[in-house]
């Protein structure tokens, strides 16, 4: 198969959500079958991530004091 051949193929997404990475720790996104580079996050991202999980968490001290919050990228898991 050709390169070019190899570039037309599209990503089911079946297969995307088994797939383990490149190994490069790079994050990927599939866009209509295509496998590309995701963008990293920006200040305003960040910006707003820390307001809502303030929010959650303030909330969260009032109304439920034996839960907590815990703030991962997505992906991950913990125990």
């Amino acid at each position: 198969m050709s390169a070019a051949e190899k570039r037309l193929e599209l990503m089911p997404v079946a297969e995307f959500l088994a797939w383990k990475g490149d190994g490069t720790g790079r994050r990927d996104e599939l866009v209509e079958g295509v496998l590309r580079a995701q963008d990293s996050a920006s200040d305003t991202h960040g910006t707003i991530q820390a307001n809502l999980l303030g929010e959650i968490r303030n909330h969260l001290l009032a109304h439920r004091p034996d839960c907590r919050i815990v703030a991962a990228p997505i992906g991950t898991t913990s125990r």
